[in-house]
């Protein structure tokens, strides 16, 4: 106890940051197999004490080597999902750089990759003729640059048209107890 009266005060931060999905919008009977983060550090270290005074506060040091994040949805368009749905989330992440290099070179950059089947002629019956098994990759850093401790990234998929790329847009929030 360190004051006179005997409370004691109690400050709570969030550590990490944290991930989730959702569908802006997809073709009928497209089937979202999985998402995947390339090349994040799913390691590392950092110390809290008393004098961390909130999340901005936090800084992690990554440990060990990159990975991938994988996530496997298995969620079909209108049976599980529907526009506006939740894909999936929230994932805890650790908070770190998605832009490794310069701003022109993307190789060392995060990209979220994702796999998906569509069904094109819509009989529900997934012939070799008449399905797309398509996997694309996103670069993250377009969006937001990093993950930051105490906050939560809404990534939103727009998936609505297989001859163009995937677009995506990131709702950013402080993760609110």
């Amino acid at each position: 106890k360190s004051k006179a009266d005997g409370t004691v005060n109690m400050h709570f931060v969030h550590p990490f940051a944290t991930v989730s999905f959702e569908l802006m919008q997809a073709h009928r009977d497209l089937t979202i197999n999985w998402i995947q983060f390339n090349d994040v550090y799913l390691t590392g270290r950092d110390t809290l004490n008393t004098t961390t005074p909130d999340a901005a506060g936090i800084s992690w040091t990554p440990s060990g080597s990159m990975s991938d994040f994988k996530i496997n949805v298995n969620k079909t368009v209108p049976e599980d999902l529907n526009f506006t749905s939740k894909i999936g989330g929230p994932y805890l992440v650790m908070p770190q750089d998605l832009e490794r290099g310069t701003p022109e070179d993307t190789t060392d950059d995060i990209t979220i990759t994702i796999n998906y089947t569509w069904d094109d002629d819509g009989n529900n019956n997934l012939e070799p003729e008449d399905t797309k098994n398509s996997t694309s990759s996103i670069v993250v850093k377009d969006a937001v640059t990093k993950w930051l401790a105490g906050y939560h990234y809404k990534y939103k998929l727009d998936l609505g048209d297989n001859n163009t790329e995937i677009l995506f847009k990131v709702e950013v929030e402080e993760w609110i107890p």
